[in-house]
C-alpha cells in the first residue's frame, strides 16, 4: 500500500512542476528582404511593396525599402516602377493591363545604402472563366443546414475544366474591400472533381449544394466578424484565377497568424521570390472578373 501512495505522490509533483513558465527563445534569422505586389489584367497602376522581415517578438510596423530600381518584362514590354509618397510602395509609371498567356518577370535591385542585391521572380498569367453570368445574396445555406441572420454572396457561372485552377474571391461594399484590404482577406476555392461544371447551376445544386463564396450578417442580426449588409448597399465580386502557388502562399499566411510559438503551423511561409533564402514574399499574376449587385 505504500508503495502505491508513493507513486501516486510522484505523478502529483510531476504534475505541478508543468505549471512552472517555460521562456522560449526562438533562435532569430537572419533579415530578410520583403517583396509583394501583383500584375492583373486590369487597367491600372500596378504595385510592388518593399519592406525588411521582423524579429519574431518585435512589435511595430516594418521597415520600408526606399529608391529601389524595380520593373517587370513579359518579352514584348518593359514597363517601370516609381516610389509613391509612401516609403516602400511602389507602382508602374503607367496604366496598364496584363495579358493572360504572358510570363511576367520581376526585377528588383537595391542601392547600396540599402543593402544592395538583386532579386526576381516570375508568374505567369491564366486564362480567366468567360464571364460571371449573375450573383445572388440570399440566406446562407450549406446542403442543409441553415445559419440564421446569415447572408450568403452566390456566383453563377461556368467554370474552367481543369483541376488544378485556384479561383480567388474579394468582394467590395460600396467600392470598400470587405474586410480591409489585407492578403488573408479573400476566399480561395478549387473545385476538383467539379471542374467544368457550371457553379451553383442544377446539377451541383442537386449533387452538391450551392455554394456560398462570401458570407455577410443581415440587418436584423448582429456578429463580431461579419460585415453587416444593408439594403441599398452595392455588392461587388472580384473573381480570379490564381496558380497554386499564390493559393499556398495565401493559406501559408492565413495558418501563420499570431505570435504564440505553441500555436499553427510550424513552417516557414511558402515565397516566389529569389535568391532563394535572401528574400520572402510573393509575386503573382491574375485574371479578374467583376460583377455587382444592388443588395
Amino acid at each position: 500500500m505504500k508503495k502505491h501512495i508513493l507513486i501516486i505522490g510522484i505523478i502529483l509533483l510531476g504534475l505541478v512542476s508543468c505549471r512552472e513558465n517555460i521562456d522560449i527563445k526562438p533562435v532569430e534569422g537572419e533579415q530578410l528582404i520583403g517583396v509583394y505586389g501583383s500584375i492583373t489584367d486590369e487597367l491600372k497602376k500596378h504595385s510592388i511593396t518593399l519592406s525588411r522581415t521582423m524579429q519574431f517578438y518585435e512589435e511595430g510596423e516594418p521597415e520600408m525599402v526606399s529608391d529601389a530600381s524595380i520593373f517587370v518584362h513579359d518579352g514584348f514590354d518593359t514597363i517601370w516602377y516609381e516610389e509613391t509618397e509612401d516609403k516602400g510602395i511602389y507602382q508602374t509609371m503607367t496604366e496598364f493591363a496584363g495579358v493572360s498567356g504572358h510570363t511576367y518577370h520581376l526585377s528588383v535591385d537595391l542601392p547600396e545604402y540599402e543593402g544592395g542585391g538583386h532579386y526576381f521572380a516570375q508568374s505567369t498569367m491564366l486564362p480567366n472563366i468567360e464571364t460571371i453570368d449573375s450573383i445572388v445574396i440570399k440566406q446562407y445555406q450549406i446542403a442543409n443546414v441553415i445559419f440564421n441572420n446569415v447572408l450568403g454572396l452566390y456566383p453563377y457561372f461556368q467554370s474552367l475544366n481543369d483541376d488544378d485552377i485556384y479561383y480567388m474571391v474579394k468582394v467590395a461594399v460600396n467600392d470598400s474591400i470587405a474586410g480591409g484590404d489585407k492578403i488573408t482577406n479573400c476566399g480561395i476555392y478549387n473545385l476538383g472533381g467539379m471542374s467544368g461544371w457550371y457553379v451553383n447551376g442544377e446539377l451541383m445544386a442537386k449533387l452538391a449544394g450551392e455554394i456560398p463564396v462570401w458570407s455577410f450578417a443581415d440587418e436584423g442580426g448582429s456578429s463580431d466578424t461579419l460585415e453587416i449588409l444593408h439594403h441599398g448597399d452595392t455588392v461587388r465580386l472580384d473573381l480570379s484565377v490564381i496558380s497554386s502557388g499564390y493559393a499556398n502562399y495565401v493559406s501559408d499566411i492565413s495558418s501563420s497568424n499570431g505570435s504564440n510559438p505553441m500555436l499553427g503551423i510550424p513552417s516557414n511561409v511558402c515565397t516566389n521570390i529569389c535568391p532563394e533564402g535572401r528574400a520572402v514574399g510573393y509575386f503573382y499574376t491574375a485574371a479578374t472578373k467583376n460583377k455587382a449587385i444592388i443588395y
